[in-house]
């Protein structure tokens, strides 16, 4: 009616997702669309790969690879880093001053 958009979204996520890209991602888009309303759920990979094969969420945020039947549109690419104690044997031998 009038090319109002309403609804909800429902959003499968982990922390690092919640915390760090959603805020800005949703208040973004409620800018534009502010009868829009989000549900986050959180879990693991596989339950957010349960929950859209279920239907019971919209879309969610994985990692690659992912299962077949699911589409999958990467958003960013994320740098794999571990922490050590510097005198870890790693460490000693990875450190680059």
């Amino acid at each position: 009616m009038n090319h109002v958009i309403s609804g909800v979204i429902r959003i499968g996520t982990f922390t690092s997702v919640s915390v760090q890209w959603l805020p800005k991602i949703i208040r973004s888009f409620q800018t534009k669309y502010p009868l829009v309303k989000f549900e986050l759920l959180d879990g693991t990979y596989a339950n957010i790969t349960d929950w859209i094969t279920q239907g019971k969420i919209d879309c969610g945020f994985l990692t690659a690879p992912i299962p077949e039947e699911l589409s999958f549109i990467p958003l960013m690419k994320d740098p794999m880093m571990v922490l050590m104690c510097k005198n870890h044997p790693l460490a000693i031998r990875l450190y680059l001053p």
